[in-house]
């Protein structure tokens, strides 16, 4: 009863709020709000990140249903998952679309963010699981992509949709020649295979044009909007009120 989920909101290149990507929180009545890094490896050590991510699931599903139902907004959100998670396959999938119907949300809304070391624990396995996934129509993006293996070989096998640069690289984006170089080259990789590209840790808006400058289509960071609550980012999604006398004419 003490986790809860925030949404940091992710957008387009543009200006344009797409969607956002869900993160867990655990509100310690001791230490109060921990960030993920010092519970999930507990979880995945102490065998608890397979109900820690079932509730994620069904916790996001439940409140983007509603959402869907309240504000009327087309947005898509991403969820994180683990190794651990990926290899339960069959059964795993069924836990997508059992959440999905029980919710009344398009496949198309969501989108399932792994890291290539987890995706390469069982690779022809998780290929597989991910590939039913996407009958459901679920987006996969390849989380902090470029510290794992980044291995075209692989990468042309996968069933994913987007590659997300690791923030390591935006750091320092414009003091080393070579990270740009990096950003730019995984970039025109991802367009060449036909993926979207995403940027995370965006904190101002010099860095942001850079990225769009080589390439980037989407992006998240402070420079925006932090991780919000559920009421929050429910009052950012609302619709502006009706204009005073505008029914009047």
């Amino acid at each position: 009863g003490e986790l809860l989920l925030h949404w940091q909101p992710v957008l387009r290149a543009g200006g344009q709020m797409v969607g956002a990507e869900v993160l867990v929180r655990w509100q310690h009545p001791r230490d109060g709000m921990l960030m993920p890094d010092s519970f999930i490896p507990v979880a995945e050590d102490c065998g608890l990140i397979r109900p820690l991510g079932r509730w994620t699931l069904e916790r996001a599903l439940s409140q983007i249903g509603a959402w869907r139902r309240s504000h009327g907004q087309d947005l898509w959100f991403a969820l994180n998952v683990s190794a651990h998670e990926l290899a339960q396959g069959t059964a795993y999938v069924a836990q997508h679309a059992e959440a999905l119907a029980a919710n009344r949300v398009p496949g198309a809304c969501i989108e399932l963010e792994i890291t290539e070391r987890a995706l390469m624990s069982q690779l022809a396995e998780n290929v597989e699981t991910l590939r039913k996934i996407g009958r459901l129509g679920v987006r996969v993006a390849i989380d902090d992509f470029g510290t794992g293996y980044s291995s075209l070989a692989y990468l042309r096998q996968l069933p994913i949709d987007k590659l997300k640069i690791d923030r390591s690289f935006l750091r320092e984006l414009d003091t080393h020649p070579h990270d740009a170089a990096i950003v730019q080259t995984i970039a025109a990789m991802a367009k060449a295979l036909g993926l979207r590209v995403a940027a995370e840790g965006v904190e101002s808006e010099a860095q942001l044009a850079r990225l769009q400058a080589l390439g980037c289509d989407e992006w998240q960071g402070h420079h925006f909007s932090g991780a919000l609550d559920s009421a929050q980012f429910g009052r950012l999604i609302s619709p502006p009120p009706a204009l005073a006398g505008s029914a009047a004419g």
